[in-house]
């Protein structure tokens, strides 16, 4: 689990009062439900997958460009998680129906595709589409909110509510800690 320094409590969508996060799955955790379908928007080689179907989210798809790196992947982690799908998809062109999805979770995809306005706009419209209504993206970035939910996602798609919690990362790698956001927007 990814410990978060003690930045206070935070109040997340649908919530009235205050709730502590030391983890980003305690930040995560009031936007899901154990039973979603959830769409983890180019996985990458992060174990955050794994680690949600542990604590029972089990409806997990993984989607990537990269063929190995899901082979890879299926390798590892298909019999303990036999349940969660990967599938090799480009995140500007998902191949899924119109509200597939209860949640997508996007840790990183954004932030390497931004230097590509086309293929970042092609990406956030495709979330918007992939999510059921009242479905959540959640987007973990170094982005603001002025940066990831004004110019990126609301100049795309139209989002009911979005609400962003800042978190600072303990580097395991470094003797520092870097500052990252967790952008909750509802379609």
């Amino acid at each position: 689990e990814t410990a978060v320094t003690d930045r206070g409590d935070f109040v997340p969508r649908g919530a009235s009062e205050p709730q502590p996060a030391g983890t980003l799955g305690q930040l995560l955790g009031p936007y899901l439900a154990k039973e979603s379908d959830i769409l983890m928007f180019g996985c990458g080689n992060s174990d955050l997958s794994e680690k949600m179907y542990v604590q029972g989210y089990e409806g997990i798809t993984n989607i990537d460009i990269s063929e190995k790196l899901l082979a890879n992947l299926r390798g590892r982690l298909q019999d303990k998680t036999p349940k969660m799908r990967w599938v090799f998809m480009n995140v500007s062109e998902l191949t899924f129906a119109d509200a597939s999805f209860d949640s997508i979770i996007d840790k990183g995809t954004l932030d390497a595709i931004e230097g590509n306005q086309a293929l970042l706009r092609a990406a956030v419209a495709e979330t918007h589409r992939a999510l059921r209504p009242g479905g959540v993206l959640l987007s973990i970035t170094f982005n603001n909110e002025e940066n990831r939910v004004q110019k990126q996602l609301r100049e795309v798609a139209e989002w009911s509510d979005c609400r962003t919690h800042s978190f600072e990362r303990i580097s395991a790698s470094s003797s520092g800690r870097n500052q990252y956001f967790l952008h909750a927007c509802q379609k």
